[in-house]
């Protein structure tokens, strides 16, 4: 008879829970670079949806990189009115294996702050203007540094190999999330390119007089 797993049922369930939002996360990542990779792709987004609705898409996912990875790095207990409030993040998961699992718990820490480190310029974005509407950011008073993509790409790496480490501690199966809804973006492109070019060859032909 196999031996019954140390690792308590609703730890599994909070990993479960964490996991997931991290594949979320690679997921809006892969849609927002796929969509908005390259001019070609904004103007088919422009013309099938219009530039305001390619707009909103655009906000959205950016929003939800944003704001699912500072979920993700939050503390795992933040104080409000002087009263400790859990929150289901990254470090919660790297407490329970430092508990029960505290042989496999070496250097998560330091994984996590590099992890906290690539994506603090991303955080100011998400602090003062995804998650709340900074008014010195609002009227250009406090202007945030732009963040290149290969410093999300730094942050999810270092996030995606941290908790393999923890699903592999907490005897769960190791994810691989770089393909996280991968085809999302180029079946939506494939739909609406084909439309594209059919539309700019007539403009091309009535121009033409042909």
């Amino acid at each position: 008879m196999s031996e019954p797993s140390p690792i308590p049922p609703v730890v599994l369930v909070e990993l479960k829970n964490v996991r997931d939002q991290v594949w979320d996360v690679f997921g809006h990542w892969n849609l927002f670079t796929g969509l908005f990779a390259d001019q070609d792709t904004v103007k088919i987004l422009a013309w099938a949806f219009n530039r305001g609705a390619g707009g909103l898409i655009h906000q959205a996912v950016r929003t939800e990189i944003a704001v699912g990875l500072g979920r993700l790095l939050d503390p795992a207990v933040d104080r409000v009115k002087k009263q400790p409030r859990h929150n289901l993040t990254v470090e919660r998961m790297v407490s329970h294996v430092e508990t029960l699992r505290p042989e496999q718990a070496d250097g998560m820490r330091v994984e996590l702050a590099e992890a906290r480190n690539h994506f603090e310029p991303l955080r100011r974005w998400r602090d003062k203007y995804h998650a709340h509407r900074d008014h010195a950011v609002a009227m250009g008073l406090e202007p945030i540094a732009q963040v290149d993509r290969e410093a999300v790409n730094t942050v999810l790496a270092v996030l995606g190999k941290l908790m393999n480490r923890v699903c592999e501690a907490l005897d769960s199966p190791i994810t691989d999330y770089r393909p996280a809804y991968k085809g999302a973006a180029d079946q939506l492109l494939a739909f609406v390119r084909p439309m594209y070019q059919a539309s700019r060859e007539r403009l091309r032909i009535a121009e033409a007089g042909l």
